[in-house]
């Protein structure tokens, strides 16, 4: 009899400790990027918040580590820029939210970028470079369900001098258009997991300054908010100008804090 007793306690033990860490996974408030995995969406991380990102294999889509730093109405995002290879400063700045029926919310934020600079290297090699953008992001958020949408408009100039008198100059002023659509899959004692899709269109020349006929990237790829501060982005699958599928894939951290 005792046994069976005992038996029974460990039984409701186990059960009551599983619904304790599912309740708590539930109740974690999770800070995850206000991006996807190349677009941004158009709402702000909150003033207060801040994270970092690191990637690995992500390099060819111009995406590399960064900073997020919450602000009143808006959030600076400083990242690699995809046309001149450095750094730019991203401001993202939340207008006011749409009501979209009972169940459905459009968020959106008027997006601006600005990245300059000058680097002397040996043998009077020297390089300047700039880059201006000018975009909005808009999301419907219906559920368990997002769909994004990013047009900008960039203009980048870099100028090269190798020293010798041989000059190069690579300019162009070009339309981007993003879209991509999320879904929340399930919530777990070790997170919650998402997965997701992006197509992202490009009028911009090719590094010769003709037209390119390749500048579309679409991507499929799923995320695992950790905790708190821990998400993870794995896309194994990527069609650009350059196919690429791999095991776990390109991946993008973002550590809040």
């Amino acid at each position: 009899m005792n046994k069976q007793f005992l038996k029974v306690g460990i039984s409701v033990g186990c059960i009551s400790l599983s619904m304790l860490a599912a309740a708590q996974s539930q109740d974690l408030e999770y800070r995850e990027p206000t991006r996807g995995f190349l677009q941004e969406f158009g709402y702000s991380s909150g003033v207060g918040n801040a994270s970092v990102e690191m990637t690995t294999s992500m390099e060819d889509s111009g995406i590399g580590g960064g900073v997020r730093l919450g602000m009143p109405n808006s959030e600076l995002i400083l990242d690699r820029s995809t046309d001149t290879d450095e750094n730019t400063a991203i401001l993202k700045w939340e207008l006011p939210e749409f009501q979209l029926g009972d169940q459905a919310k459009l968020y959106w934020s008027v997006i601006g970028g600005l990245g300059l600079g000058h680097i002397e290297g040996d043998n009077d090699v020297e390089a300047d470079y700039s880059e201006i953008a000018l975009g909005v992001a808009a999301t419907a958020e219906m559920g368990d369900f997002l769909l994004n949408i990013q047009p900008a408009l960039i203009r980048y100039d870099v100028e090269k001098d190798n020293g010798a008198g041989n000059k190069t100059e690579n300019d162009d002023t070009y339309f981007s258009l993003g879209i991509g659509a999320y879904y929340n899959l399930m919530d777990t004692q070790v997170g919650r997991f998402k997965v997701g899709s992006e197509i992202n269109f490009s009028s911009a020349d090719d590094d010769n300054g003709n037209e390119s006929d390749d500048d579309t990237v679409f991507l499929i790829g799923a995320r695992w908010i950790y905790n708190e501060h821990l998400t993870l982005d794995v896309v194994p699958l990527i069609f650009a100008d350059q196919d690429k599928l791999s095991f776990p894939g390109s991946i993008r951290l973002n550590a809040a804090f």
